[in-house]
């Protein structure tokens, strides 16, 4: 028994030497972590050292002894160091190739790619020796050398050809997009698969007209070195695309006989405003053997493309081809609101053939007759929420502001109603209800989030009425010519601000320039500049400041008197850093002042 509780003593005690043996180490290990993080690398090398040559050679000592030599730029000893562990662990490749980095940080580059040449030597056949190589090269900016090394690998070991995709990220750092587009191509022949991958970083690389060229050349070399390749063929067209090139990238679709790669083509084409060309897809895309419902689908968009190329050309001041455009989407829409079985298509036909005679013929009467017949198509309540949302806004216009709230009301989808009571509680204000107007933007605050775009429009109309309602005079003057401005009744809004600003008021600013952004859209920029200089005059140090320098720049410009433009402009930039107008102001400025430059010569 006393022999045993010797032995139980002794073991106990070595239990515990060992044990604080083992906390001191950690203890000292931690407190060396501690010091490189901090980036104090002297005492952390030391204590490394000092656990390296008692024989702890773990990953983690080893990786602080480099780490501290790398940044403390003691690289003959980091030399000398990887030296030592590529001869006691010879098969370890991690420091092979961390010798070479050591010696091209050493100045010593053609040692660093013999190390590396030799290592990869060693083990021809292992791909993991080229791509660690090849990164550590990257890494130093031996770029040429990375990707040369990376071809290597392709030519030699079979099922690399993933390092073509590292090899055009070279090229692209190198700025050669040519280059890497045309192994990013390889890659894609290789593998199939990678198709959307290698289409999405093509198109990425084509920021500018050269870069794009540049490309599209590589393309064309592919192209012909592989004829009738259909991926090639469609990253062809993209490039054509992107080049404006629309004639060549519907050729290479019509060889494709893809609907999909049209149809793309045609919303694409339309957002240009290229509209003959998209206009010409989408007839291709009406090909026989679809189902119905797809057939009316295309002919919808194709009639709401020559509707957009309506309105297009009429702003051109092109009215006979406006006509000719329009006359085309009301013959196509009469084919689509004859289809009874189609309610989706009727509706949506009859609908946009309502915004057609709103917009293009502005007549309100035959419009809210087709959104009348629209609403008897039976559709999901969204659908038509949006269409009476549409036929509120006419009555609106007419000043039947009763009709108009009871379409408001009548919307009830999660995706309209906000919108709908918004409308309702402007109406308040038109009204000259602000106290109830008030309230109703207060609740529906509460109800959307921050990021709903609803959001800032409630915020501005609240702040609007808690700031001016105690001069409710002006506010129900305001509130009547923003009516009359809704109602697009604009020289009646002009005249109606105009008076405002003229009797002063809390408003007055407010109204000027309000009235001197409509007389500017009337083409009255004499009117105009002549408000705003009245405004400037009275409220040289008001809210609106900035605004009315900016505005009364842009009226100089139109009015070609553009070293006085300029002036104002500079005036912002001076006088306001914190303008919302202020980007443009410089851009403004620059603008001008390189074509006073060219006058002046």
């Amino acid at each position: 028994m006393t022999q045993f509780c010797r032995n139980f003593t002794v073991l106990s005690l070595l239990f515990l030497l060992t044990a604080a043996a083992f906390a001191q180490t950690d203890a000292r290990l931690r407190l060396a972590q501690s010091y490189e993080r901090a980036g104090n690398y002297e005492p952390a090398l030391e204590i490394y050292l000092d656990f390296y040559q008692k024989g702890n050679r773990g990953y983690g000592i080893i990786r602080g002894i480099q780490k501290c030599y790398l940044n403390l730029h003691r690289y003959p000893e980091l030399i000398h160091f990887l030296q030592n562990l590529t001869q006691r662990f010879s098969s370890n490749l991690s420091y092979k190739i961390e010798l070479g980095r050591a010696y091209y940080l050493n100045q010593q580059k053609d040692e660093a790619l013999k190390q590396w040449y030799k290592t990869i030597a060693e083990q021809p056949s292992n791909g993991s020796a080229y791509r660690f190589a090849g990164r550590v090269m990257t890494e130093l900016r031996l770029l040429d050398e990375a990707a040369d090394l990376y071809l290597k690998a392709i030519q030699t070991i079979k099922n690399q050809e993933t390092l073509y995709r590292d090899i055009a990220n070279i090229r692209r750092a190198q700025l050669d997009y040519g280059r890497a587009a045309k192994n990013l191509l390889l890659w894609y022949l290789s593998d199939r698969k990678q198709k959307g991958y290698i289409q999405s970083q093509l198109t990425a690389m084509a920021k500018d007209n050269e870069a794009a060229k540049k490309i599209l050349l590589a393309i064309q070399n592919s192209a012909d070195a592989n004829p009738g390749d259909k991926g090639i063929l469609e990253f062809e067209a993209l490039l054509h695309i992107r080049l404006k090139q629309y004639a060549q990238a519907l050729t290479i679709y019509k060889k494709l006989k893809n609907i999909n790669l049209l149809l793309q083509f045609a919303r694409e084409t339309v957002l240009e405003k290229a509209f003959p060309f998209a206009i010409d897809a989408y007839r291709l895309a009406l090909v026989p053997n679809q189902k119905r419902h797809r057939i009316n689908d295309i002919k919808y968009y194709l009639a709401k493309t020559y509707y957009a190329q309506a309105i297009w050309l009429a702003r051109q001041k092109k009215n006979d081809r406006a006509q000719n455009a329009f006359k085309q989407a009301e013959t196509i829409l009469s084919e689509l609101t004859n289809q009874k079985e189609d309610f989706r298509t009727r509706q949506r036909s009859l609908e946009l053939n309502g915004d057609m005679q709103q917009r293009f013929l502005h007549d309100p009467q035959k419009a809210l007759s087709f959104y009348r017949q629209a609403l008897t198509t039976v559709q999901g309540n969204s659908a038509n929420d949006r269409i009476r949302l549409k036929v509120a806004e006419i009555f609106l216009r007419r000043n039947d502001l009763t009709k108009a709230l009871g379409q408001y009301k009548l919307v009830t989808s999660r995706q309209y109603s906000a919108e709908a009571f918004f409308r309702r509680a402007e109406i308040a204000c038109f009204q000259g209800r602000f106290t109830f107007a008030l309230k109703q933007f207060t609740r529906l605050q509460g109800k959307l989030s921050v990021s709903d775009t609803l959001f800032n429009n409630v915020l501005k109309q609240r702040q609007f009425i808690e700031q001016y309602r105690s001069d409710s005079l002006s506010l129900t003057r305001f509130a009547a010519a923003c009516l009359l401005e809704r109602q697009q009744r604009l020289p009646s809004a002009a005249t109606a601000f105009e008076r405002i600003f003229k009797i002063g008021g809390s408003l007055a600013p407010q109204a000027g320039l309000r009235a001197a952004g409509i007389f500017k859209r009337l083409q009255n920029p004499e009117k105009s500049a002549a408000i705003l200089v009245q405004l400037l005059e009275q409220f040289p140090e008001g809210e609106q400041t900035d605004r009315a320098l900016f505005l009364l720049a842009m009226v100089k410009e139109e009015q070609n008197q553009l070293r006085e433009a300029l002036v104002l402009y500079m005036r912002i930039i001076t006088n306001f850093p914190d303008s919302f107008q202020i980007d443009t102001a410089r851009e403004n400025a620059r603008r001008l002042q390189n074509r006073i430059g060219a006058t002046n010569q």
